[in-house]
C-alpha cells in the first residue's frame, strides 16, 4: 500500500523535536545544578516533560503519515510507547547530569536510550490496530536504530559538555546542538517510518479513529506549551538559583569583611591598650627618673671630698688640727651629720631604683603578653586557656593596679583549637570589662576570670566585672550588628565575637543583675578530644 506524507505535519514534528532537544540540554543543566535533593524532582518533572515532547514529535510524524485507509489505535500500547518515552527520557537526563561521563559510560547511556527511543517508536506503530499487521524492511530498521544510537549519544555528550558552560555563546551553542540533535531524532523517526510495509487490502479494526490534522497540531501545540513552560520554569529556577548564590557569595564576603574589620579592630585595640599601659609605666618611670636626678643635684656626697682634701692638707700634723684648730674640732659633728644625710639620700635613692625596676619589669610583662596575642592566627594549635587568658588581662588591666584580679581556674590540659580567633573574643571581652570598671564610680573595682569545665566535655570561660552594668533591655541586644552602647564603639565587637565563638564549636552569652551591679560574659567551647583534667 502507498503512503504519503502531510508535509506540514511533518514540519510540525521537527519542531517539536528540535524544542525537546533544546528543553533537554537546559534540564542536563538545571538537574545537574539542583543537588540531591532538588535534583530528583527535576529529574522526574523533566522526564515527564522531555517524554512527552519525544513522544509527541514521534506520534505527529505517525499522524504525518498518510494511506488510503483510515488508521486507528490501540489506547493502550499508545500509552505504553509514552510511558517508554518518559522513562527513556528520564535515564538520558541521569546520565547527562551524572558528575563524570567517561566513554564507556556515554557509550552504554547511548545504547540504551537509542534502544528506548527505538522501542517508544515501534510500540507505537504496533499500536496501529491493522490486518494484515505492518512489515518492515530489516536494513531500514537497522539504519533507524543505529541513528538513534548515535543521535543519542551526540545528544548525551553535548548535553554534558553544555550543562555548566558559563560563556555568552552559550545558549546559542545549545540552539545549534538542539537543530543538530531534533534533525537527529526526526531522521531515526521517518528512516523506521520508511522501513515499514503495508499490504495491499489491509483495513483496520478497533482502537480510537482520529482526524490525523487536527490531533497533530493540537498534540503539537500542547507539547510545544509543556515544553515551553518547562523551559521557562527552569530558567526561571536557575535564575533564582543564581541570583541565591550571588546572595550567598556576597554574605560570605561580608562576613570575610567583617571578620576582617574585627580582626583590625581587635588588633588596634590590642595596640591601643599596649601603648596606653606601656604610656602609663613611662610616665611613671619618668617621674621615678626625675626624683633620682634631682636627689643626685642635691647630693652631699662632693662634701665627702671636701672632708677629705682638707684632712690631707692637715696630714702633717693631723692631731694638732683635730684638738686645737676649730675647723678641726668641728669635724667629727659633722662626719656624723654628713653620714645620716648619705644614709638618707642612699634609701631614697634606693626606692627610686627599686620602682624604675619595677617600671621596667611592668613593661616587659606587657610586651610579653602582647607577644602572646601576637602568634599566628588561622592555625589550629594547642593553646593553654590559662596562660592566654591572663595574657589578656595583662594587656589591658596593667595599668589599672586599683581593679583586683582574681582567679578561679580549673586546671586543664591544652585546648586545640585556633588561637586567633580566641585571643580575638578575650581581647573583645576584656575590653567591655575594662570599660565598665573604669566608668564605675563607687565601691571596689573587681575583675574575676573563671576557667572550668562543665557537662561533660564542655569547657566555661567566663570574665566578670563589678563596673556600671547592663540594664535589661539591652541584655537582648549586645549580640546585634552594629549595636554599641560607647559613645566611640564601632558596635560589631560583640557580634564578631559571637560569630566566632560559634566557629569554635561554642557560643557567647551575657548576663547583668542591673545597671551598676555588674557584668558577666560567659564563653563555652565544646572540644571533646582536646580537654582533659592534667593529673596530679
Amino acid at each position: 500500500m502507498q503512503a504519503t506524507y502531510n508535509s506540514w505535519l511533518v514540519g510540525l514534528s521537527i519542531v517539536v523535536a528540535m524544542v525537546v532537544a533544546y528543553t533537554a540540554l537546559k534540564l542536563a543543566a538545571r538537574v545537574a545544578d539542583a543537588g540531591k535533593s532538588g535534583g530528583r524532582w527535576w529529574l522526574i518533572g523533566g522526564a515527564a516533560a522531555m517524554g512527552m515532547g519525544i513522544w509527541s514529535m514521534h506520534f505527529i510524524g505517525m499522524l504525518a503519515y498518510s494511506v488510503e485507509i483510515p488508521l486507528r489505535y490501540s489506547v493502550v500500547k499508545t500509552i505504553l510507547s509514552l510511558v517508554i518515552a518518559v522513562v527513556t527520557s528520564g535515564f538520558a537526563l541521569a546520565i547527562a547530569s551524572s558528575s563524570k561521563l567517561g566513554f564507556a559510560r556515554l557509550s552504554f547511556g547511548a545504547i540504551v536510550m537509542g534502544a528506548g527511543i527505538c522501542g517508544m517508536h515501534y510500540s507505537g506503530m504496533a499500536a496501529i490496530q491493522i490486518v494484515p499487521m505492518i512489515t518492515y524492511q530489516p536494513m531500514l530498521v537497522l539504519a533507524s536504530v543505529g541513528i538513534a544510537v548515535g543521535a543519542s549519544f551526540a545528544a548525551l555528550w553535548l548535553a554534558f559538555k553544555l550543562r555548566n558552560d558559563g560563556s555568552k555563546y552559550v545558549s546559542l551553542a545549545r540552539g545549534g546542538a538542539a537543530v543538530i540533535m531534533g534533525l537527529a531524532i526526526s531522521g531515526m523517526h521517518y528512516t523506521a517510518m520508511a522501513a515499514s510495509r503495508l499490504s495491499v487490502g489491509s483495513y483496520c479494526f478497533g482502537g480510537a479513529a482520529f482526524d490525523n490534522n487536527w490531533l497533530a497540531v493540537t498534540i503539537g501545540l500542547v507539547a510545544i506549551g509543556v515544553l515551553a513552560l518547562t523551559l521557562i520554569t527552569a530558567v526561571y529556577d536557575a535564575h533564582l538559583v543564581t541570583q541565591r548564590r550571588q546572595q550567598d557569595e556576597r554574605r560570605r564576603e561580608l562576613q570575610f569583611q567583617l571578620r576582617d574589620a574585627s580582626r583590625e579592630a581587635g588588633m588596634a585595640e590590642v595596640a591601643t591598650g599596649v601603648l596606653h599601659s606601656v604610656g602609663n609605666v613611662l610616665n611613671s618611670l619618668g617621674v621615678s627618673a626625675s626624683l633620682v636626678q634631682s636627689q643626685l643635684r642635691k647630693s652631699r656626697v662632693a662634701n665627702v671630698e671636701r672632708v677629705a682634701n682638707l684632712l690631707q692638707e692637715n696630714s702633717a700634723d693631723l692631731g694638732r688640727f683635730l684638738t686645737d684648730d676649730e675647723r678641726g674640732r668641728q669635724l667629727p659633728a659633722y662626719l656624723a651629720q654628713l653620714g645620716e644625710h648619705l644614709a638618707d639620700e642612699n634609701r631614697g635613692l634606693q626606692v627610686e631604683v627599686a620602682a624604675i625596676a619595677s617600671h621596667v619589669g611592668h613593661i616587659r610583662t606587657i610586651v610579653a603578653a602582647q607577644q602572646t596575642h601576637a602568634r599566628r592566627g588561622g592555625v589550629i594549635e594547642a593553646v593553654d586557656l590559662a596562660e592566654l587568658l591572663d595574657s589578656a588581662a595583662a594587656v589591658h588591666f596593667a595599668d589599672m593596679g586599683d581593679v583586683a584580679i582574681r582567679r578561679d581556674y580549673e586546671p586543664l590540659e591544652s585546648v586545640t583549637l585556633d588561637r586567633h580567633k580566641l585571643i580575638q573574643i578575650l581581647g573583645n571581652l576584656m575590653s567591655n570589662a575594662r570599660f565598665a570598671l573604669k566608668e564605675q564610680t563607687g565601691g571596689a573595682r573587681q575583675l574575676r576570670l573563671e576557667l572550668r569545665r562543665r557537662d561533660g566535655d564542655s569547657i566555661e570561660v567566663a570574665v566578670q566585672d563589678s563596673g556600671i552594668g547592663i540594664q535589661a533591655d539591652v541584655l537582648g541586644r549586645l549580640f546585634e550588628f552594629g549595636f554599641t552602647t560607647k559613645k566611640d564603639g564601632h558596635g560589631f565587637g560583640l557580634h564578631s565575637s559571637a560569630i566566632l565563638a560559634k566557629e569554635l564549636g561554642g557560643g557567647l552569652e551575657a548576663s547583668s543583675p542591673g545597671a551598676g551591679k555588674g557584668a558577666r560574659f560567659t564563653l563555652h567551647l565544646a572540644a571533646p578530644a582536646a580537654i582533659a583534667r592534667k593529673h596530679a
